[in-house]
């Protein structure tokens, strides 16, 4: 597809994404509309992404969704918009390779079924995406739903966010989909509960002394989307009854969380774990992969989450 491209020189943020936004709809075809979506608070980049949706709202495809800081981070490395246009455009042309499914079979039902599960997100900062995706409340956090597929090159795990007109083309409704979610997801997603220190002994920086003897990591057997684990039914339960204790559950991201066994003598001040998220969250985990700011209890009497 030839197109044109007036050269800009060191755009700022704003004026990337408006300049890149007016590049793609010269460059893409008539019937495809890009946009920016936010999935992140008060205008942070890092939770902006590039996505793409038919023009003619009766038509559903799935295409991929493209990090707008990575586009902009390709610009100011490269000073070449052509060169962030022509990835795009390869990443939606080649859409069936880099999804794992064809768009006829993504658009049946009986081929996708087996593969929707669902992914545990932040409620508030996600609020404005889950208008268009379903999902089910859980305490302050959500659980919407996805399709799961393996990457092309089989290097581990990708998800294809669901959104709500894909009810109609696959001819559901939401709550047939929701059904099917949460009888898939223990079954994609085996839990996997791993003592902190098998994963971290081989860093030299850390001690046994360290305080993370009593630290647990809940995930999944491919560590892809695992903080989901902690909804399945017996995961906290069990394992709350196994230390004989209620638990502490420091939300690390979407990809895992962390389980302390509270028995009075670990924490002295809660509170401080709350400022250990907090700083995790800013300095380490990307927006769309933060969970809370804040620790869980799960009281193994009530078998209820606090927070």
């Amino acid at each position: 597809m030839a197109y044109a491209i007036q050269r800009k020189e060191n755009m700022n943020y704003n004026l990337f994404i408006e300049t890149l936004l007016q590049e793609l709809v010269n460059a893409l075809a008539p019937d495809i509309c890009p946009s920016i979506e936010h999935r992140a608070e008060s205008g942070d980049p890092l939770g902006d992404f590039v996505v793409f949706t038919p023009r003619d709202t009766s038509k559903t495809v799935a295409y991929p969704v493209v990090s707008a800081k990575n586009c902009y981070d390709l610009y100011k490395s490269t000073n070449d918009m052509s060169r962030v246009v022509s990835r795009i455009l390869y990443s939606i042309e080649n859409a069936s390779a880099i999804m794992g499914i064809s768009p006829d079979d993504f658009a049946r039902y009986e081929k996708v079924k087996d593969n929707i599960c669902l992914k545990l997100m932040n409620y508030e900062h996600n609020k404005a995406i889950l208008n268009d995706i379903p999902h089910i409340r859980y305490y302050d956090l959500a659980l919407a739903c996805i399709y799961l597929t393996h990457k092309s090159d089989d290097s581990g795990l990708q998800s294809i966010q669901v959104r709500n007109n894909y009810l109609n083309m696959w001819h559901i409704t939401k709550n047939d989909l929701l059904k099917q979610a949460i009888e898939n997801t223990p079954k994609l997603m085996q839990p996997q509960i791993i003592p902190m220190e098998d994963v971290l002994r081989d860093i030299p920086s850390f001690s046994a002394k360290s305080g993370r003897r009593n630290m647990f990591i809940l995930t999944n057997q491919y560590r892809f989307l695992g903080a989901v684990c902690m909804t399945f039914p017996n995961v906290l339960m069990d394992f709350a009854q196994k230390k004989n204790a209620d638990l502490i559950i420091l939300p690390s991201s979407t990809h895992e969380i962390i389980l302390v066994p509270d028995d009075g003598n670990v924490f002295e001040d809660l509170d401080r774990f709350n400022r250990i998220i907090s700083s995790v969250n800013n300095d380490m985990v990307e927006p769309m992969d933060q969970l809370s700011n804040h620790f869980y209890r799960f009281d193994r009497t009530s078998m209820k989450l606090q927070y």
